[in-house]
């Protein structure tokens, strides 16, 4: 999944994530003596306050996701140091070379697990960051992370979003010891920011398909 390990508690039967599901580690997203890119500027003129409020002002709304019928406050809404990706266990040139910095919001109402995380690069366009993505989810199509077996599947064909640059979403299985669900990941880009929404909808592949397709509309609205 897209740069955090979830834990997902679920409730009897399939994969329903319940109100304590939350993030419980996450991917550091500055390597130390790792050299700029020849595009970005040194990391002592970035000015990493404006990152980060561009990454705040990119994420869905505390009540955003009301449309879907999502109306809880969110259980966790802050700064984060998540990359990207850690998909098939890579770490994309975007969170290696470029400064950037991210701001997460995750959401666990009836029928819906949603994290929502917005990332503001310095100088990567975000057209590179899905492309990077896209290149590290199809490298494989099973790895094992520290919180259990992933299964990648192919990938969800988005809508086009009005003003948008690139988008890509693909669902996976997720096996642990006391539980195995499938969740989907879908990336929208627009310039220098990337919003990558993470969701657990329904226990089927069709369904988390087609939920993860919903978040990705609102977080394109978002962008735009």
């Amino acid at each position: 999944m897209a740069g955090i390990v979830l834990a997902v508690a679920v409730s009897g039967c399939g994969a329903q994530p319940d109100t304590v599901a939350r993030p419980v580690s996450l991917v550091a997203s500055s390597t130390a003596a790792s050299p700029a890119p020849p595009s970005a500027s040194p990391s002592a003129s970035v000015d990493k306050a404006a990152l980060q409020a561009r990454a705040k002002a990119a994420a869905i709304a505390a009540k955003g996701l009301s449309p879907l019928g999502v109306s809880v406050t969110p259980k966790q809404d802050t700064a984060v140091a998540y990359d990207v990706t850690g998909a098939c266990g890579k770490r994309v040139d975007a969170d290696r070379l470029d400064v950037h910095a991210a701001h997460n919001r995750t959401w666990s109402a009836q029928g819906w697990w949603i994290s929502n995380t917005a990332y503001a690069y310095a100088a990567t366009p975000g057209t590179d960051v899905v492309a990077q993505v896209k290149a590290a989810v199809e490298s494989c199509r099973a790895y094992t992370g520290s919180d259990g077996q992933y299964t990648l599947h192919d990938a969800v064909a988005l809508p086009a979003f009005a003003g948008i640059d690139a988008t890509y979403a693909f669902c996976q299985t997720t096996k642990r010891p006391d539980n195995t669900f499938v969740s989907c990941v879908a990336l929208v880009a627009k310039g220098t920011v990337v919003s990558s929404v993470w969701t657990v909808h329904g226990t089927s592949r069709p369904d988390n398909a087609s939920g993860v397709k919903q978040v990705a509309a609102v977080a394109a609205d978002t962008l735009t």
